[in-house]
């Protein structure tokens, strides 16, 4: 059968690693956010028995993975869009999609930590709040104790710099929002939030890609520090839960792909354009095994249907702002447009 894995990319600029405005000099009466927008790739594909997601590092001027002669491997079009988050498929009538992965990844760094990239005459915050957390922590007598010390979030401290220092591995994060960061080390400092989290506080609006809405429920996509995961709230909880994991990332992958595909629908006109031909999906297997002449036609005719995946886009999603995460579900004309694009 024809199998298909998927890649999204996150690029941008040097001079747009970080927004502008959290840079300046923080006003307490509003959260500040520096959170960096790390250049990314993520490949992810789904099966029957097993799913794949991996991110990987790549630098300014880098592109989707390119594919080789010989490769068997055909790519969708690139999308119209000017959002920093693009997609692309990338199928084979021979391959699995574990083993287009493998041939997608050849190449790639799969380093993909959290890191906060250094500014020339900024000193960041996530640096002046893990100075304040360490002066209190160095402070603290019998740290190794059976009883821990907890430390409180200060004033020198956003909700964006605690998760970011849990996501480098400085810090460990308890209290009621462990979910949205990683589980660490118990001997690293324990910090707890003082302030109530929001996502909104969190990422940014670049990092946004995707949202659902349908039944009383809201489902996003974000780039959250460095990885893609999804997020979810429903009734009157106006607080946003992790549904992927921040810990086994490589679980990711089925649920991503299933967001992606089923409630977005983003590959729904090359679904279409596979299940155009039902026989090729039965003939394929046939195309692995030595040629047999009386097999040409059909073999011609497969190859035709993958030159015609290449002239395919995937839908690009509905733009979802910032404001979409604090405002209540139903009441703007954004919420009608992701109704309208959510399955």
């Amino acid at each position: 059968m024809i199998s298909c894995a998927f890649a999204l990319i996150f690029l941008t600029t040097p001079d747009n690693i970080y927004d502008k405005s959290p840079l300046e000099t923080p006003n307490k009466f509003k959260p500040w956010k520096q959170v960096p927008h790390l250049n990314r790739l993520v490949l992810l594909s789904g099966g029957y028995k097993k799913s794949f997601y991996g991110a990987y590092k790549i630098g300014d001027n880098e592109r989707f993975p390119r594919i080789q002669v010989g490769d068997d491997i055909f790519t969708t079009a690139d999308q119209k869009t000017d959002s920093p988050t693009k997609l692309r498929a990338y199928c084979s009538p021979t391959l699995s999609s574990t083993e287009i992965v493998k041939i997608l990844s050849r190449n790639l760094d799969p380093n993909s930590k959290f890191y906060y990239p250094k500014l020339n005459g900024h000193e960041l915050s996530s640096e002046k709040c893990l100075k304040a957390i360490k002066k209190e922590w160095d402070g603290t007598e019998n740290k190794y104790a059976s009883q821990k010390q907890i430390i409180t979030q200060s004033s020198t401290c956003s909700n964006s710099d605690i998760i970011g220092l849990a996501f480098q591995g400085e810090i460990s994060v308890i209290g009621g929002y462990t979910r949205y960061a990683p589980s660490n080390n118990q001997e690293l400092p324990l910090v707890t939030f003082e302030n109530t989290l929001e996502l909104e506080n969190l990422v940014s609006e670049r990092q946004l890609y995707a949202a659902w809405e349908k039944n009383g429920s809201q489902m996003v996509l974000v780039w959250y520090y460095g990885q893609l995961h999804l997020f979810k709230r429903s009734g009157d909880d106006k607080l946003w839960w992790p549904v992927t994991d921040l810990n086994n990332l490589e679980k990711n992958g089925a649920t991503i792909l299933s967001f992606l595909r089923n409630r977005l629908r983003l590959s729904q006109e090359l679904d279409k354009q596979i299940g155009r031909y039902p026989w090729i999906q039965a003939f394929t297997d046939l195309l692995k095994s030595a040629p047999n002449p009386n097999q040409a036609d059909k073999r011609g005719e497969v190859y035709r249907l993958m030159a015609e995946v290449s002239h395919v886009a995937l839908k690009v999603p509905e733009k979802v702002p910032i404001s979409y995460l604090s405002t209540s579900m139903g009441f703007t004309s954004i919420s009608k447009n992701i109704m309208d694009n959510s399955f």
